[in-house]
């Protein structure tokens, strides 16, 4: 795609990225003014519109803002609507709204019959009132882009992740939809790439599901390729949204679009609305996917000062300690004292605490939400002196939260008109999950939730010492409270509202608090998209990582699109493990600490309990991540095939090319019946030799050609070091 031309022809007009419907027609959208401005290697152009429909001019105008780069590896469009000011006296919907957020459909207005329009000072007739124009938006494309095809009998390819873990609110009647471990079918279908081939004359089209977080069936991020070339895409959006590919006469469109939008604007009423992005490429398509890695790691991962404040740079991936599910009860004072020396032992950079830090067992971790205060019982000597204690061993302090608040607990009755909580009938699908999800949730589209969650943020920043946040999401806000709240002329705003909130709350703490290490989660990977990489360190991708083999799937695919450092979930022991103590627990295994090395190296709960042997093994790899990490935002391949089954081999490699080097890791399945594996090398120079060291493991490999030929025990795994020799 030549984007120089496609640059030229949107400045004048040519072509517009964006496409609006306004009622049953589609909007015609004619430039009226253009300002261009450059500083250092970025380009920006800013268009106005007016907007017209068969009917005549609409009461609208659009405003896009486009930013790219000189190589354009990323172009960046931002679309505002403003509903135009006419001068005339105030329609009753436009009252309406102004007192109680919402415009009644026109079907409403009409139905009503009586007679007067509803003013802040009384009533007066209809017949005495001008009404102006109102624009109802039906659809909006937020990306409407179509690249020329040099050969349009060529099949094209578009390739993405499937979410970090899919389900309906009738799953959770499903007895052990929350099993983890061997017990559940692998692999699983969570996080996994797909690929779809789209011929001449096809489409295809996909969506987010119904939940109101981006990632929860699909990661809203693409890369469309053919043989030579290609772009990636996705909206930098964390709601949901809707992805449309055809292959037309001229080339190929792809559109994404806000699905769940359909509202009527008010006289003066400006909206901004999510950024969509892509980039392009030259080459295959891992180049593609590399170029993607690229862009987020330069232009959307936010820098982070160090500890001791002296620098501010890109963040490299981490070593940390990090629980999951809720704090056990055998993680007392004394144990968390005994797993954070245990952490420092084995190189932890960062201890952060999972959900339950502000309550003790029996009481559920989701049943004191709200309450962000440290449970006296489980800290009798307070969480500040444990962060204290944390910070002396040279590791960050973390601690987690989310913007929910249980019903139950004595600060919701002071805090209730900026938290929605969801009605009975809604929760009822989730069976004897109800519970989980009847909690409220924090209204970020108002300005006062934002003030008391940034304020919530900055509590535990400034009383508990922590300088790293776990910031969840544990709510379906569009099942659960969006879509009986908004009004059938509103449809989608208190969604784009709530999502722009959360953002600003992020910014503003990140701004004041450069030292924070900010990681999301969402249920565990369910809202992976571009909007919370621009604004987050790190995302905790799926909560399902006690299996190996799944946990390497997961990681392994991710890599395609995320930097390593983006890409954490930790290997926890639970009480069952921990005191049942079954003969056959191996925690020190090299398939376990290399399957780190694909995004952050992480522990979890129960590492007091780890023999000294196992922590001597963890310190080791511990040390091998940190000397090798500098590769693991280069660029990646996935050399073998996802596994399909446990009878499989797998294989990651990470090159550097301005240094010529990488490394390699291969693991091979516990049930492989294949002893030995041809693993095939990218990014090598065909005229250069190499060096090859296996840096861990007494596994033999032979060198022929662009490939490794390793062979190795069921369960094992390697690490191979490689450079120009």
């Amino acid at each position: 795609m030549d984007l120089g031309k496609w640059r030229s022809e949107l400045i004048r007009g040519a072509v517009k990225p964006f496409s609006l419907t306004l009622e049953s027609a589609t909007a015609e959208c004619r430039v009226t003014s253009v300002r261009e401005s450059s500083m250092d290697d970025w380009h920006e152009a800013v268009l106005d519109y007016a907007i017209a429909t068969p009917q005549g001019e609409a009461p609208l105008t659009a405003h896009l803002t486009a930013r790219f780069d000189e190589s354009f590896s990323l172009v960046r469009l931002t679309l505002a609507l403003h509903a135009k000011k006419t001068g005339a006296a105030p329609s009753r919907a436009t009252l309406h709204a102004e007192k109680t957020g919402t415009v009644p459909s026109r079907a409403t207005l009409h139905a009503e019959k009586t007679g007067t329009v509803p003013s802040r000072s009384g009533t007066r007739s209809l017949g005495t009132v001008p009404v102006f124009s109102e624009v109802a938006i039906r659809q909006i494309k937020i990306l409407d882009l179509l690249a020329p095809d040099e050969d349009n009998e060529q099949t094209r390819t578009l390739y993405g992740l499937s979410g970090g873990f899919m389900y309906e609110p009738s799953d959770f009647q499903i007895e052990g939809i929350f099993q983890s471990g061997p017990t559940r079918p692998f692999p699983l279908d969570s996080l996994k790439p797909w690929e779809k081939a789209i011929g001449k004359g096809e489409k295809y089209v996909l969506d987010s599901d119904r939940t109101g977080r981006s990632s929860n069936s699909q990661i809203p991020i693409w890369v469309y390729a053919d043989s030579g070339q290609g772009l990636w895409l996705g909206p930098e959006w964390s709601g949901c949204w809707g992805l449309e590919v055809r292959r037309e006469q001229d080339g190929s469109r792809l559109l994404i679009g806000l699905p769940t939008f359909d509202f009527t604007m008010c006289e003066g009423e400006k909206i901004e609305l999510p950024t969509a992005a892509f980039g392009v490429y030259t080459g295959k398509p891992h180049a593609g996917f590399n170029a993607l890695r690229r862009a987020i790691h330069k232009h959307y991962l936010p820098s982070v000062t160090s500890p001791d404040g002296q620098e501010r740079q890109k963040p490299q991936p981490p070593v940390l300690f990090q629980g999951l599910g809720g704090l056990p009860a055998y993680q007392d004072e004394k144990t968390l004292y005994a797993e954070a020396d245990r952490a420092a032992a084995v190189g932890c950079e960062a201890f952060v605490l999972d959900a339950g830090w502000y309550c003790f067992p029996p009481v559920n971790w989701w049943e004191n939400m709200g309450e962000w205060r440290p449970d006296a019982e489980r800290f009798p000597s307070g969480v500040d002196k444990f962060a204290d204690y944390v910070h002396s061993k040279g590791m960050r302090f973390g601690l987690w939260i989310e913007p929910r608040m249980a019903l139950t607990v004595d600060a919701f009755d002071h805090a209730r008109d900026i938290f929605l909580a969801p009605s009975p009938e809604v929760v009822a699908p989730y069976g004897s999950h109800a519970p989980f999800f009847s909690q409220a949730m924090l209204d970020l589209g108002k300005a006062a939730a934002q003030d008391w969650f940034t304020c919530e943020l900055e509590c535990l920043i400034s009383e508990y010492h922590a300088d790293w946040i776990w910031f969840d999401f544990n709510t379906d806000p569009r099942m659960q409270h969006w879509d009986e709240r908004e009004g059938r002329a509103r449809k989608g705003l208190m969604e784009l509202r709530f999502y722009q909130g959360m953002y600003k709350v992020f910014e503003t703490v990140a701004g004041r608090h450069p030292n924070v290490w900010l990681e999301t989660c969402s249920s565990g990977g369910r809202m992976i998209d571009l909007a919370q990489l621009r604004r987050f360190h790190s995302i905790w991708v799926n909560d399902l990582s006690m299996d190996d083999d799944q946990n390497r799937n997961f990681r392994g695919a991710l890599s395609r699109v995320l930097p390593a450092v983006c890409i954490q979930n930790a290997f926890f022991l639970n009480d069952r493990i921990l005191f049942s103590a079954p003969e056959d627990r191996r925690l020190h295994t090299a398939n376990r600490f290399l399957t780190c090395f694909g995004g952050a190296f992480q522990f979890g709960q129960g590492l007091a309990y780890w023999e000294d042997d196992a922590i001597r093994t963890a310190a080791r790899y511990t040390a091998l991540y940190k000397e090798y990490r500098c590769y693991l935002d280069k660029e990646y391949y996935h050399t073998l095939p996802i596994p399909s089954s446990r009878d499989a081999w797998d294989a990651w490699q990470y090159h550097d090319p301005e240094t010529d080097s990488g490394i390699v890791l291969v693991f091979r399945l516990g049930q492989s019946q294949e002893d030995k594996k041809v693993v095939p090398l990218e990014g090598l120079n065909p005229h250069q030799q190499y060096s090859f060291t296996v840096v861990d493991s007494d596994a033999a490999i032979e060198e022929s050609g662009r490939a490794l030929t390793v062979g190795m025990e069921r369960g094992n795994a390697i690490l191979v070091h490689y450079r120009a020799a």
